[in-house]
Protein backbone atom coordinates (compact mmCIF):
# COMPACT_ATOMS: atom_id res chain seq x y z
CA UNK A 1 0.00 0.00 0.00
CA UNK A 2 1.20 3.54 -0.91
CA UNK A 3 1.93 4.33 2.52
CA UNK A 4 3.85 1.69 3.80
CA UNK A 5 7.46 2.62 2.99
CA UNK A 6 7.80 5.16 5.21
CA UNK A 7 5.13 3.43 8.08
CA UNK A 8 8.16 0.66 8.96
CA UNK A 9 9.26 2.78 11.94
CA UNK A 10 7.41 3.42 15.26
CA UNK A 11 5.34 6.19 14.60
CA UNK A 12 4.43 7.79 18.73
CA UNK A 13 3.29 10.76 17.64
CA UNK A 14 -0.30 12.28 17.80
CA UNK A 15 -1.55 14.39 15.11
CA UNK A 16 -4.36 17.12 15.84
CA UNK A 17 -6.15 18.14 12.70
CA UNK A 18 -8.04 21.75 13.68
CA UNK A 19 -9.89 24.25 12.28
CA UNK A 20 -8.09 28.01 12.22
CA UNK A 21 -9.56 31.50 11.74
CA UNK A 22 -7.34 33.57 10.13
CA UNK A 23 -6.39 37.24 10.72
CA UNK A 24 -6.81 39.29 6.80
CA UNK A 25 -6.83 42.97 7.60
CA UNK A 26 -7.17 43.16 3.97
CA UNK A 27 -9.14 40.61 1.66
CA UNK A 28 -6.04 38.52 1.31
CA UNK A 29 -3.02 38.30 3.16
CA UNK A 30 0.00 35.95 2.05
CA UNK A 31 2.94 34.18 4.30
CA UNK A 32 5.29 31.62 3.34
CA UNK A 33 5.84 29.17 5.47
CA UNK A 34 7.59 25.38 5.41
CA UNK A 35 5.62 22.04 4.82
CA UNK A 36 6.36 20.72 8.86
CA UNK A 37 5.15 24.27 10.55
CA UNK A 38 1.29 25.32 10.83
CA UNK A 39 0.72 28.80 8.71
CA UNK A 40 1.10 32.03 11.08
CA UNK A 41 -1.44 34.37 12.40
CA UNK A 42 -3.17 32.00 13.43
CA UNK A 43 -5.80 33.92 15.96
CA UNK A 44 -8.39 30.80 16.89
CA UNK A 45 -8.46 27.40 16.99
CA UNK A 46 -11.70 25.20 17.03
CA UNK A 47 -11.83 21.68 17.25
CA UNK A 48 -12.52 20.07 13.73
CA UNK A 49 -10.77 17.02 13.01
CA UNK A 50 -7.90 14.73 14.61
CA UNK A 51 -5.84 12.29 13.15
CA UNK A 52 -4.02 9.67 15.87
CA UNK A 53 -0.77 8.01 15.11
CA UNK A 54 1.12 5.24 17.80
CA UNK A 55 2.75 2.61 17.96
CA UNK A 56 -0.53 0.94 19.34
CA UNK A 57 -3.90 0.37 18.03
CA UNK A 58 -5.72 3.64 18.38
CA UNK A 59 -9.47 3.33 17.75
CA UNK A 60 -10.68 5.06 15.29
CA UNK A 61 -13.76 7.43 15.83
CA UNK A 62 -16.22 9.91 13.42
CA UNK A 63 -18.21 12.40 15.48
CA UNK A 64 -21.27 14.58 14.32
CA UNK A 65 -19.97 17.44 12.35
CA UNK A 66 -23.21 19.74 12.60
CA UNK A 67 -26.09 17.69 11.41
CA UNK A 68 -27.37 14.04 11.32
CA UNK A 69 -27.09 14.10 7.61
CA UNK A 70 -22.99 15.04 7.87
CA UNK A 71 -22.44 12.82 10.70
CA UNK A 72 -20.67 9.00 10.44
CA UNK A 73 -20.87 6.81 13.77
CA UNK A 74 -18.01 5.92 15.82
CA UNK A 75 -17.42 2.20 13.93
CA UNK A 76 -17.48 4.05 10.66
CA UNK A 77 -13.64 4.95 9.35
CA UNK A 78 -10.74 2.61 9.96
CA UNK A 79 -9.18 4.42 7.41
CA UNK A 80 -6.02 4.50 8.30
CA UNK A 81 -5.46 0.79 8.94
CA UNK A 82 -6.48 0.14 5.21
CA UNK A 83 -4.24 2.75 3.82
CA UNK A 84 -1.42 1.45 5.59
CA UNK A 85 -2.25 -1.86 5.93
CA UNK A 86 -0.40 -1.83 9.50
CA UNK A 87 -2.07 -1.06 13.00
CA UNK A 88 0.32 1.59 13.54
CA UNK A 89 -1.74 3.70 11.71
CA UNK A 90 -5.29 5.22 12.95
CA UNK A 91 -7.09 8.22 12.30
CA UNK A 92 -10.34 9.62 13.80
CA UNK A 93 -12.29 12.74 12.67
CA UNK A 94 -14.26 15.36 15.57
CA UNK A 95 -16.55 17.41 15.02
CA UNK A 96 -16.92 21.12 17.22
CA UNK A 97 -20.49 21.57 16.29
CA UNK A 98 -21.53 17.69 17.25
CA UNK A 99 -23.91 17.55 20.50
CA UNK A 100 -24.88 14.06 21.04
CA UNK A 101 -20.72 13.06 21.23
CA UNK A 102 -19.52 16.66 22.96
CA UNK A 103 -18.71 14.65 25.94
CA UNK A 104 -17.07 12.03 24.33
CA UNK A 105 -15.03 14.50 22.30
CA UNK A 106 -13.75 16.65 24.77
CA UNK A 107 -12.47 13.29 26.98
CA UNK A 108 -10.58 11.94 24.09
CA UNK A 109 -9.67 15.82 22.99
CA UNK A 110 -8.07 15.81 26.82
CA UNK A 111 -6.25 12.39 27.08
CA UNK A 112 -4.70 13.32 23.98
CA UNK A 113 -3.60 16.90 24.72
CA UNK A 114 -1.62 15.06 27.86
CA UNK A 115 0.72 13.03 25.63
CA UNK A 116 4.58 14.29 24.77
CA UNK A 117 5.12 14.23 21.24
CA UNK A 118 1.98 16.18 20.25
CA UNK A 119 1.39 17.88 17.16
CA UNK A 120 -0.84 20.73 15.87
CA UNK A 121 -1.72 20.64 12.36
CA UNK A 122 -3.81 23.17 10.41
CA UNK A 123 -7.05 22.07 8.18
CA UNK A 124 -4.56 24.39 5.50
CA UNK A 125 -2.02 22.51 5.98
CA UNK A 126 -3.76 19.17 6.25
CA UNK A 127 -6.02 19.19 2.92
CA UNK A 128 -2.79 21.03 1.23
CA UNK A 129 -1.18 17.85 2.17
CA UNK A 130 -3.43 14.95 1.42
CA UNK A 131 -3.96 17.05 -2.21
CA UNK A 132 0.32 17.04 -2.87
CA UNK A 133 0.13 13.18 -1.60
CA UNK A 134 -3.10 12.20 -3.96
CA UNK A 135 -1.48 14.78 -7.03
CA UNK A 136 2.36 14.58 -6.83
CA UNK A 137 3.87 16.96 -8.94
CA UNK A 138 6.52 19.66 -8.63
CA UNK A 139 4.11 22.32 -8.86
CA UNK A 140 0.47 22.00 -7.08
CA UNK A 141 -1.86 24.89 -7.09
CA UNK A 142 -4.70 24.09 -4.74
CA UNK A 143 -7.62 26.46 -4.06
CA UNK A 144 -9.62 25.30 -0.81
CA UNK A 145 -12.54 26.62 -0.70
CA UNK A 146 -14.63 26.70 2.41
CA UNK A 147 -17.88 27.29 4.34
CA UNK A 148 -18.20 29.07 7.40
CA UNK A 149 -14.81 29.41 7.98
CA UNK A 150 -11.85 31.24 5.71
CA UNK A 151 -10.67 29.68 2.33
CA UNK A 152 -6.70 29.83 1.10
CA UNK A 153 -4.85 29.34 -1.34
CA UNK A 154 -1.97 26.91 -1.52
CA UNK A 155 0.97 27.29 -3.59
CA UNK A 156 3.75 24.36 -3.58
CA UNK A 157 6.55 24.19 -4.82
CA UNK A 158 9.53 21.87 -3.76
CA UNK A 159 9.18 22.14 0.41
CA UNK A 160 7.63 25.13 0.32
CA UNK A 161 4.44 26.09 1.21
CA UNK A 162 2.89 29.80 -0.26
CA UNK A 163 -0.01 30.68 1.80
CA UNK A 164 -2.84 33.49 0.83
CA UNK A 165 -6.17 33.46 3.26
CA UNK A 166 -8.97 34.44 1.46
CA UNK A 167 -11.54 35.75 4.06
CA UNK A 168 -14.97 34.38 4.36
CA UNK A 169 -16.94 37.34 5.08
CA UNK A 170 -18.30 38.97 2.61
CA UNK A 171 -17.22 36.52 0.00
CA UNK A 172 -19.09 34.87 -2.63
CA UNK A 173 -18.87 31.86 -0.76
CA UNK A 174 -20.93 33.40 2.11
CA UNK A 175 -23.41 34.41 -0.34
CA UNK A 176 -23.65 31.07 -1.82
CA UNK A 177 -23.78 29.49 1.81
CA UNK A 178 -26.48 32.04 2.96
CA UNK A 179 -28.66 31.53 -0.31
CA UNK A 180 -28.05 27.62 0.26
CA UNK A 181 -29.64 27.97 3.64
CA UNK A 182 -32.54 30.39 3.20
CA UNK A 183 -33.69 27.57 0.54
CA UNK A 184 -33.45 25.20 2.53
CA UNK A 185 -29.43 23.68 2.14
CA UNK A 186 -28.32 24.66 5.35
CA UNK A 187 -25.12 22.30 6.24
CA UNK A 188 -25.83 20.61 2.89
CA UNK A 189 -24.68 23.64 0.53
CA UNK A 190 -23.83 21.69 -2.51
CA UNK A 191 -27.44 20.29 -3.12
CA UNK A 192 -28.26 23.95 -4.24
CA UNK A 193 -26.27 23.26 -7.13
CA UNK A 194 -29.41 20.88 -8.14
CA UNK A 195 -32.07 23.42 -7.49
CA UNK A 196 -30.09 25.83 -9.58
CA UNK A 197 -30.61 24.01 -13.00
CA UNK A 198 -34.14 24.72 -12.46
CA UNK A 199 -33.78 28.38 -12.61
CA UNK A 200 -32.46 31.58 -14.47
CA UNK A 201 -29.37 33.64 -13.17
CA UNK A 202 -28.73 37.02 -14.10
CA UNK A 203 -25.43 38.18 -11.81
CA UNK A 204 -26.54 41.77 -12.80
CA UNK A 205 -28.92 41.49 -10.23
CA UNK A 206 -26.29 41.64 -7.60
CA UNK A 207 -25.10 44.91 -6.76
CA UNK A 208 -21.53 46.39 -6.72
CA UNK A 209 -19.97 43.06 -7.17
CA UNK A 210 -16.94 42.77 -10.22
CA UNK A 211 -17.49 39.20 -11.68
CA UNK A 212 -13.59 38.57 -11.06
CA UNK A 213 -13.73 39.65 -7.44
CA UNK A 214 -14.51 37.32 -4.37
CA UNK A 215 -15.26 39.70 -2.66
CA UNK A 216 -18.79 40.60 -2.36
CA UNK A 217 -21.74 42.61 -0.31
CA UNK A 218 -23.84 40.02 0.83
CA UNK A 219 -25.75 41.57 2.30
CA UNK A 220 -26.83 43.79 0.03
CA UNK A 221 -26.87 40.80 -2.44
CA UNK A 222 -29.28 38.59 -0.61
CA UNK A 223 -31.29 41.54 -0.49
CA UNK A 224 -31.69 42.11 -4.08
CA UNK A 225 -32.35 38.42 -4.99
CA UNK A 226 -34.93 38.46 -2.11
CA UNK A 227 -38.03 38.41 -4.47
CA UNK A 228 -37.20 35.78 -6.59
CA UNK A 229 -38.89 32.09 -6.28
CA UNK A 230 -36.13 29.60 -5.04
CA UNK A 231 -34.37 28.04 -8.08
CA UNK A 232 -33.50 31.83 -9.65
CA UNK A 233 -32.36 32.39 -5.81
CA UNK A 234 -30.13 29.16 -6.14
CA UNK A 235 -29.05 30.35 -9.94
CA UNK A 236 -28.07 33.64 -9.21
CA UNK A 237 -25.77 31.82 -6.36
CA UNK A 238 -24.68 28.78 -8.61
CA UNK A 239 -23.45 31.17 -11.68
CA UNK A 240 -21.38 34.00 -8.98
CA UNK A 241 -19.60 31.05 -7.80
CA UNK A 242 -19.04 29.27 -10.81
CA UNK A 243 -17.73 33.13 -12.46
CA UNK A 244 -15.75 33.90 -9.78
CA UNK A 245 -13.58 30.84 -9.08
CA UNK A 246 -13.12 30.88 -12.38
CA UNK A 247 -11.28 34.21 -12.61
CA UNK A 248 -9.06 32.92 -9.20
CA UNK A 249 -8.07 29.66 -11.59
CA UNK A 250 -7.43 31.30 -14.82
CA UNK A 251 -5.47 33.87 -13.70
CA UNK A 252 -3.42 30.92 -11.64
CA UNK A 253 -3.33 29.35 -14.89
CA UNK A 254 -2.07 32.16 -17.19
CA UNK A 255 0.44 32.78 -14.55
CA UNK A 256 2.17 29.53 -14.55
CA UNK A 257 0.63 26.84 -17.35
CA UNK A 258 2.89 24.37 -15.67
CA UNK A 259 1.09 23.57 -12.43
CA UNK A 260 -0.83 21.25 -11.44
CA UNK A 261 -4.58 22.60 -10.24
CA UNK A 262 -6.48 21.18 -7.45
CA UNK A 263 -9.78 22.21 -5.87
CA UNK A 264 -10.22 21.09 -2.15
CA UNK A 265 -12.49 21.66 0.83
CA UNK A 266 -16.47 21.85 1.17
CA UNK A 267 -16.95 23.12 -1.98
CA UNK A 268 -15.13 21.12 -4.30
CA UNK A 269 -18.32 18.52 -3.75
CA UNK A 270 -20.43 21.26 -5.93
CA UNK A 271 -20.02 18.92 -9.58
CA UNK A 272 -21.45 21.88 -11.71
CA UNK A 273 -18.42 24.17 -10.21
CA UNK A 274 -15.57 21.60 -11.37
CA UNK A 275 -17.31 21.04 -14.32
CA UNK A 276 -17.49 24.50 -15.54
CA UNK A 277 -13.60 24.72 -14.74
CA UNK A 278 -13.13 22.04 -16.93
CA UNK A 279 -15.05 23.30 -19.87
CA UNK A 280 -13.22 26.87 -19.27
CA UNK A 281 -9.65 24.50 -19.62
CA UNK A 282 -8.35 24.61 -16.33
CA UNK A 283 -6.89 21.41 -15.92
CA UNK A 284 -8.01 20.61 -12.50
CA UNK A 285 -8.52 17.62 -10.30
CA UNK A 286 -10.63 16.79 -7.22
CA UNK A 287 -9.51 13.79 -5.09
CA UNK A 288 -12.44 12.10 -3.14
CA UNK A 289 -12.33 12.89 0.50
CA UNK A 290 -11.50 16.55 -0.63
CA UNK A 291 -13.56 18.05 2.01
CA UNK A 292 -13.63 17.47 6.38
CA UNK A 293 -13.42 13.70 5.82
CA UNK A 294 -9.90 14.49 4.13
CA UNK A 295 -8.88 16.44 7.14
CA UNK A 296 -7.61 13.64 9.55
CA UNK A 297 -5.85 11.81 6.32
CA UNK A 298 -3.68 14.99 5.77
CA UNK A 299 -3.25 15.56 9.70
CA UNK A 300 -1.59 11.76 9.63
CA UNK A 301 0.20 12.40 6.85
CA UNK A 302 1.63 15.75 7.60
CA UNK A 303 2.24 14.19 11.06
CA UNK A 304 3.97 11.13 9.74
CA UNK A 305 6.21 12.38 7.32
CA UNK A 306 6.89 16.04 6.44
CA UNK A 307 8.12 15.27 3.24
CA UNK A 308 6.58 12.53 1.42
CA UNK A 309 7.40 10.29 -1.24
CA UNK A 310 5.39 9.72 -4.62
CA UNK A 311 2.97 6.51 -3.96
CA UNK A 312 3.37 4.10 -6.59
CA UNK A 313 -0.72 4.41 -7.14
CA UNK A 314 -3.60 6.53 -6.35
CA UNK A 315 -4.75 5.65 -3.27
CA UNK A 316 -8.27 4.18 -3.11
CA UNK A 317 -11.18 5.58 -1.57
CA UNK A 318 -12.59 2.44 -0.45
CA UNK A 319 -10.71 2.54 2.92
CA UNK A 320 -13.13 1.93 5.47
CA UNK A 321 -14.12 -1.11 7.59
CA UNK A 322 -15.02 -4.35 6.04
CA UNK A 323 -17.60 -6.82 7.60
CA UNK A 324 -16.61 -10.70 7.20
CA UNK A 325 -19.82 -12.96 6.34
CA UNK A 326 -19.18 -14.94 9.89
CA UNK A 327 -19.95 -10.74 11.27
CA UNK A 328 -22.50 -10.16 9.36
CA UNK A 329 -24.17 -13.77 9.92
CA UNK A 330 -24.28 -12.74 13.78
CA UNK A 331 -26.07 -9.69 13.19
CA UNK A 332 -28.50 -11.67 10.72
CA UNK A 333 -29.32 -14.18 13.51
CA UNK A 334 -29.40 -11.53 16.51
CA UNK A 335 -32.18 -10.21 14.01
CA UNK A 336 -33.71 -13.63 13.99
CA UNK A 337 -34.14 -13.05 10.14
CA UNK A 338 -33.43 -15.91 7.34
CA UNK A 339 -31.13 -15.22 4.63
CA UNK A 340 -29.48 -17.18 2.26
CA UNK A 341 -25.66 -17.55 1.40
CA UNK A 342 -24.05 -17.10 -2.36
CA UNK A 343 -20.97 -17.40 -3.64
CA UNK A 344 -19.39 -14.90 -5.84
CA UNK A 345 -20.74 -16.48 -9.42
CA UNK A 346 -24.13 -17.02 -7.59
CA UNK A 347 -24.47 -13.26 -6.08
CA UNK A 348 -23.86 -11.91 -9.46
CA UNK A 349 -26.55 -13.67 -11.18
CA UNK A 350 -28.83 -12.84 -8.37
CA UNK A 351 -27.90 -9.22 -8.62
CA UNK A 352 -28.39 -9.37 -12.83
CA UNK A 353 -31.62 -11.33 -12.20
CA UNK A 354 -33.01 -8.76 -9.78
CA UNK A 355 -31.84 -5.62 -11.18
CA UNK A 356 -33.18 -6.48 -14.66
CA UNK A 357 -36.34 -7.99 -13.13
CA UNK A 358 -36.40 -3.78 -12.56
CA UNK A 359 -35.99 -4.57 -8.17
CA UNK A 360 -34.42 -1.98 -6.29
CA UNK A 361 -31.28 -3.60 -4.53
CA UNK A 362 -29.14 -2.52 -1.53
CA UNK A 363 -25.45 -3.29 -2.45
CA UNK A 364 -23.38 -4.07 1.07
CA UNK A 365 -19.92 -4.87 -0.43
CA UNK A 366 -16.65 -4.80 0.87
CA UNK A 367 -14.66 -1.92 2.46
CA UNK A 368 -16.76 1.46 2.98
CA UNK A 369 -16.16 4.52 1.33
CA UNK A 370 -14.03 7.22 2.21
CA UNK A 371 -15.71 10.48 1.71
CA UNK A 372 -19.30 12.18 1.20
CA UNK A 373 -20.47 10.04 -2.08
CA UNK A 374 -21.27 6.30 -2.59
CA UNK A 375 -18.88 4.89 -5.14
CA UNK A 376 -20.34 1.34 -5.52
CA UNK A 377 -19.64 -0.03 -1.90
CA UNK A 378 -22.34 1.03 0.16
CA UNK A 379 -25.07 1.68 -2.20
CA UNK A 380 -28.59 1.34 -3.64
CA UNK A 381 -28.28 -0.01 -7.24
CA UNK A 382 -31.12 0.16 -9.94
CA UNK A 383 -31.26 0.01 -13.85
CA UNK A 384 -31.85 2.60 -16.07
CA UNK A 385 -34.58 1.52 -17.72
CA UNK A 386 -36.71 0.99 -14.59
CA UNK A 387 -39.75 2.77 -14.85
CA UNK A 388 -40.60 5.54 -13.00
CA UNK A 389 -36.66 6.06 -12.14
CA UNK A 390 -36.79 8.80 -10.55
CA UNK A 391 -40.00 8.80 -8.75
CA UNK A 392 -39.61 5.59 -6.92
CA UNK A 393 -36.17 6.10 -5.65
CA UNK A 394 -36.41 9.83 -5.10
CA UNK A 395 -40.42 9.51 -3.44
CA UNK A 396 -40.41 6.06 -1.77
CA UNK A 397 -36.74 5.11 -1.13
CA UNK A 398 -34.58 8.51 -0.73
CA UNK A 399 -37.85 10.28 0.52
CA UNK A 400 -36.73 13.64 -1.34
CA UNK A 401 -36.98 16.35 -3.95
CA UNK A 402 -37.55 15.14 -7.36
CA UNK A 403 -35.32 17.28 -8.74
CA UNK A 404 -32.21 16.04 -7.03
CA UNK A 405 -29.86 13.71 -9.54
CA UNK A 406 -28.70 10.27 -9.63
CA UNK A 407 -25.52 8.76 -10.91
CA UNK A 408 -24.80 6.26 -13.33
CA UNK A 409 -22.31 3.71 -13.15
CA UNK A 410 -19.85 2.45 -15.81
CA UNK A 411 -16.68 0.32 -16.18
CA UNK A 412 -13.75 3.06 -17.15
CA UNK A 413 -12.84 1.13 -20.05
CA UNK A 414 -15.93 1.22 -21.29
CA UNK A 415 -17.05 4.71 -20.62
CA UNK A 416 -15.75 6.22 -23.95
CA UNK A 417 -18.08 4.70 -25.94
CA UNK A 418 -21.13 6.01 -24.02
CA UNK A 419 -19.85 9.31 -22.74
CA UNK A 420 -17.74 12.02 -22.91
CA UNK A 421 -15.96 11.51 -19.06
CA UNK A 422 -12.62 13.45 -17.59
CA UNK A 423 -11.00 11.40 -14.75
CA UNK A 424 -12.73 13.54 -12.38
CA UNK A 425 -15.77 11.52 -12.69
CA UNK A 426 -13.96 8.59 -11.26
CA UNK A 427 -15.12 10.11 -7.45
CA UNK A 428 -18.43 11.65 -9.23
CA UNK A 429 -16.20 15.00 -8.45
CA UNK A 430 -17.59 16.35 -11.85
CA UNK A 431 -20.64 16.03 -14.99
CA UNK A 432 -20.12 13.94 -18.32
CA UNK A 433 -21.62 14.84 -21.76
CA UNK A 434 -23.74 11.31 -22.85
CA UNK A 435 -23.51 11.15 -26.30
CA UNK A 436 -26.77 9.93 -27.96
CA UNK A 437 -26.58 6.41 -27.66
CA UNK A 438 -26.77 6.76 -23.66
CA UNK A 439 -29.03 9.76 -23.74
CA UNK A 440 -31.47 7.16 -25.44
CA UNK A 441 -30.60 4.49 -22.78
CA UNK A 442 -31.18 6.35 -19.24
CA UNK A 443 -33.25 9.47 -20.16
CA UNK A 444 -34.24 10.23 -16.55
CA UNK A 445 -30.51 11.15 -15.64
CA UNK A 446 -30.41 13.89 -18.08
CA UNK A 447 -29.69 17.02 -16.22
CA UNK A 448 -31.21 19.95 -17.74
CA UNK A 449 -28.04 21.25 -19.06
CA UNK A 450 -28.01 17.84 -21.06
CA UNK A 451 -25.04 16.28 -18.89
CA UNK A 452 -25.63 13.52 -16.41
CA UNK A 453 -23.69 12.28 -13.30
CA UNK A 454 -21.15 9.35 -14.50
CA UNK A 455 -19.26 7.43 -12.06
CA UNK A 456 -15.65 5.98 -13.69
CA UNK A 457 -15.41 2.26 -11.86
CA UNK A 458 -12.04 0.98 -11.96
CA UNK A 459 -11.58 -2.84 -11.61
CA UNK A 460 -8.59 -2.57 -9.12
CA UNK A 461 -10.16 -0.49 -6.86
CA UNK A 462 -13.79 -1.96 -6.99
CA UNK A 463 -13.63 -5.58 -8.61
CA UNK A 464 -16.55 -6.64 -7.32
CA UNK A 465 -18.94 -3.71 -8.62
CA UNK A 466 -16.53 -3.93 -11.40
CA UNK A 467 -17.79 -7.09 -12.47
CA UNK A 468 -21.39 -6.63 -12.10
CA UNK A 469 -21.35 -3.61 -14.11
CA UNK A 470 -20.21 -5.84 -16.64
CA UNK A 471 -22.21 -8.47 -16.32
CA UNK A 472 -25.25 -6.15 -16.71
CA UNK A 473 -23.68 -5.23 -20.17
CA UNK A 474 -23.43 -8.55 -21.56
CA UNK A 475 -27.33 -8.99 -20.86
CA UNK A 476 -29.08 -5.53 -22.05
CA UNK A 477 -26.05 -4.08 -23.92
CA UNK A 478 -25.43 -1.20 -21.57
CA UNK A 479 -22.70 -1.73 -19.04
CA UNK A 480 -24.19 1.07 -16.54
CA UNK A 481 -26.01 0.91 -13.48
CA UNK A 482 -28.26 3.65 -11.38
CA UNK A 483 -26.72 3.36 -7.80
CA UNK A 484 -27.03 6.40 -4.99
CA UNK A 485 -25.95 6.19 -1.33
CA UNK A 486 -27.50 3.59 0.77
CA UNK A 487 -28.91 5.70 3.56
CA UNK A 488 -32.28 6.71 4.89
CA UNK A 489 -33.48 9.87 4.98
CA UNK A 490 -31.51 12.26 6.67
CA UNK A 491 -28.66 9.87 8.16
CA UNK A 492 -25.47 8.73 7.14
CA UNK A 493 -24.77 6.10 4.40
CA UNK A 494 -24.94 2.90 6.19
CA UNK A 495 -21.56 1.49 7.55
CA UNK A 496 -22.36 -1.96 9.92
CA UNK A 497 -24.64 -4.99 8.52
CA UNK A 498 -27.35 -3.80 11.51
CA UNK A 499 -27.45 0.01 10.01
CA UNK A 500 -27.97 -1.20 6.74
CA UNK A 501 -30.75 -4.25 7.45
CA UNK A 502 -32.67 -0.96 9.28
CA UNK A 503 -32.71 1.10 6.35
CA UNK A 504 -33.48 -2.11 4.11
CA UNK A 505 -36.52 -2.88 6.23
CA UNK A 506 -37.76 0.53 6.53
CA UNK A 507 -37.81 2.20 3.01
CA UNK A 508 -38.57 0.93 -0.36
CA UNK A 509 -35.76 -1.30 -1.32
CA UNK A 510 -36.79 -4.97 -2.68
CA UNK A 511 -33.37 -6.97 -2.13
CA UNK A 512 -30.22 -7.21 0.15
CA UNK A 513 -26.94 -8.21 -0.63
CA UNK A 514 -25.18 -8.12 2.56
CA UNK A 515 -21.80 -9.18 1.36
CA UNK A 516 -22.95 -12.98 0.04
CA UNK A 517 -26.34 -12.97 2.28
CA UNK A 518 -29.47 -12.74 0.02
CA UNK A 519 -32.28 -11.20 2.00
CA UNK A 520 -35.50 -10.87 0.65
CA UNK A 521 -38.52 -8.89 2.10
Amino acid sequence: MPLTPFLGCELPAIALGTNCFMSAGSMLSSTSVSLDACPPGTQEFRWLGLAALSSGAVTAAWLHSGTLAQSMPWEHLEAGRRLAASPRLQVAFTGVDGRDFASDRDEILLELRRREGTRWISPIQALATWARYFFPAPKLWIFQANRHTDSALVEIEGERLQITVVPYADSVLEFFSLVAARCGWRHAEERLQWQSLLGFSSLDRLPAWEGERLQLPVAQALQAIAPLPSAERAACAQRALETSLLSVFHAAHRADSDRQFCLMGDFAHNALLVRALERAGIPVRVPFAAGQHGLALGAALAAAHPALPAPAASPSPFLGPAWSDEQIKETIDNCRLRAAWLNDAALLDLAVEELNAHHILGWFQGPAELGPRALGARSILASPAMPYLRENLNLYVKNRELFRPFALSMPEEAAAAWADAGPNCRYLASLARPLPRLAERAPELILPNGELRLQLVRERENPLFHRLLCRIGVVTGLPALVQTSFNAPGEPVVSTPRQALRTFYSHGLDTLLLGHWLLRK
